[in-house]
């Protein structure tokens, strides 16, 4: 699955759950699409599956700080 600008919600879910063995809830997928959007934009092409664990690893660690959880 192609990750890019024109992608929905429901294809980032399809694409973590199906090649990465992740299960994003709606406002999850909802959340991350907008970071890939933006950065496929800043890119100016589809994102490689190493800058899609990025964004789902640093949008993870931003999750739990706002939850006053420790990630260190």
């Amino acid at each position: 699955i192609v990750i890019g600008k024109h992608s929905g919600s429901a294809a980032v879910a399809s694409k973590f759950t199906k090649e990465y063995g992740i299960e994003l809830s709606k406002k999850e997928a909802e959340e991350l699409l907008g970071k890939v959007r933006q950065m496929a934009i800043d890119l100016k092409r589809s994102l490689f599956d190493k800058e899609l664990m990025y964004i789902y690893e640093d949008y993870i660690k931003g999750r739990g700080d706002r939850f006053g959880q420790d990630n260190s």
